[in-house]
C-alpha cells in the first residue's frame, strides 16, 4: 500500500523513461539492468561500467537488448556523466577483500560518490537511487536494525557508505533520493551468476 502511494504521488512514469546504472557489471547491477529491461515503461537503460568487453558480455547474456548501451567510466577519476537520464541507480563501488585497502576503499566509494553527485547536479536527472549498506549501522549494536537507528560505521566500508548516503542527499530538492542499505545479498543472478556460499546456510 505505502508503495502503491508513493507511485500515485509522484506520478505515472514518464513515456521516455531513461536510467543509467552505475557498478552495471556487478552483481547487484547487473540483475537491476535486468529487471529494468524487463519494464516496458523504461525506454533505455545505460549501463555504466569500468570495462567495456565485461559489458559486452553482459548484454550476450541479456540478449543484446536495443535499448541497452554501455557507458565506460571509472571511479573517482572518470565518473560517468547521466546525459538524457532522469534516473541514476548507483551501485559502483569497492568492498573490502584481499589487495583493497581502506585508502582504496575510501577513495572509490567516498570521493567517486562525491564527483558522480557533482555530475548529477544540474544534469535534469530527477531521481537518484543509492546503494548503501548494512555496514552503515557497525557491528557492536545487535541486529535487528532498522532507519531509526543512528549510523556508527566502524569500517572504512562502512564509512564510506555513510558519506555517500550524506552527499545525494545534499542534493538540490529537485532531485528525490532514495537510500537502500543492503543486508546480505545471495541467489542466482544474471546469466547464472551465484552468490552463495557465503549466504544464508552460514548463520
Amino acid at each position: 500500500m505505502a508503495g502503491g502511494q508513493a507511485a500515485e504521488a509522484e506520478g505515472p512514469v514518464p513515456a521516455q523513461h531513461r536510467v543509467l546504472v552505475t557498478g552495471a557489471t556487478g552483481y547487484v547491477g547487473a540483475n537491476i539492468v535486468a529487471a529494468l529491461l524487463a519494464d516496458p515503461q523504461v525506454a533505455e537503460v545505460v549501463a555504466a561500467g569500468r570495462d567495456p568487453a565485461v559489458g559486452e558480455a553482459l548484454a550476450e547474456v541479456l540478449g543484446r537488448p536495443g535499448r541497452l548501451r554501455f557507458l565506460r567510466g571509472r571511479l573517482p577519476e572518470d565518473p560517468w556523466t547521466p546525459a538524457e537520464a532522469d534516473t541514476v541507480v548507483h551501485c559502483a563501488g569497492v568492498r573490502p577483500g584481499i589487495g583493497v585497502d581502506d585508502t582504496t576503499i575510501l577513495l572509490v566509494n567516498q570521493e567517486g560518490t562525491r564527483r558522480l553527485v557533482e555530475r548529477v547536479s544540474g544534469s535534469g536527472v530527477r531521481r537518484l537511487v543509492f546503494v548503501s549498506a548494512q555496514s552503515v549501522y557497525g557491528w557492536r549494536r545487535p541486529p535487528p536494525w532498522d532507519e531509526a537507528i543512528e549510523p556508527r560505521p566502524q569500517t572504512a566500508y562502512g564509512l564510506s557508505k555513510w558519506v555517500g548516503e550524506v552527499l545525494c542527499q545534499g542534493l538540490s530538492p529537485e532531485v528525490g533520493v532514495a537510500v537502500l542499505r543492503l543486508a546480505r545479498v545471495y541467489g542466482c543472478g544474471v546469466g547464472h551468476r551465484l552468490v552463495w556460499t557465503r549466504m544464508p546456510h552460514r548463520f
